[in-house]
């Protein structure tokens, strides 16, 4: 199920938006994704699309494996 598969990615998005400050608001400036985009990804709304994920981890200022937990 795509909750069970994405769950710690959005934890990380969340908890590293929240370590720095960010809101849904600031991601979507950093990252260049939509405000729906960001919120969508933040609430658990959608897929885990690798390009999306890139660009959330460049907006997190951390790597894509940083991001899902491989380093």
């Amino acid at each position: 199920m795509l909750e069970k598969r994405c769950e710690f990615i959005w934890k990380f998005i969340t908890d590293g938006m929240e370590s720095k400050g960010m809101s849904v608001a600031d991601l979507s400036r950093a990252s260049g994704l939509s405000y729906p985009a960001i919120k969508y990804i933040v609430d658990g709304k959608v897929d885990c699309r690798l390009s999306t994920l890139e660009k959330v981890a460049t907006g997190l200022g951390v790597t894509l494996d940083n991001l899902l937990g491989i380093k």
